[in-house]
């Protein structure tokens, strides 16, 4: 089995991925797998995640706004604003995690 960490590293970059633009699914998916030495299988439930973050990512976009008193959301990075989908979603809607 594959490491959490490497599970949630790759979600990370293809939810970044996506929010950039300009990647299909099929690129990034074959540059996963070369880069991060996973297989298709693998890269395809990470991207199932992604799904799932997507679908929320209205409501945890709401919550990072309401919590974030120091920067407007539109100030936050790419980047971090990333990271906290990934980790609301993790703290709020991954029953896999305890």
């Amino acid at each position: 089995a594959i490491p959490v960490q490497k599970v949630r590293e790759l979600v990370f970059q293809i939810l970044y991925s996506s929010d950039i633009g300009g990647s299909t699914p099929e690129d990034i998916l074959e540059l996963m797998m070369k880069e991060l030495a996973v297989t298709r299988k693998t890269v395809h439930q990470a991207q199932e995640r992604v799904d799932e973050i997507k679908a929320l990512q209205k409501e945890l976009d709401k919550i990072i706004k309401k919590t974030s008193v120091s920067y407007d959301f539109d100030r936050i990075q790419t980047v971090e604003k990333n990271i906290l989908r990934l980790e609301i979603y993790e703290m709020l809607y991954d029953d896999s995690i305890p």
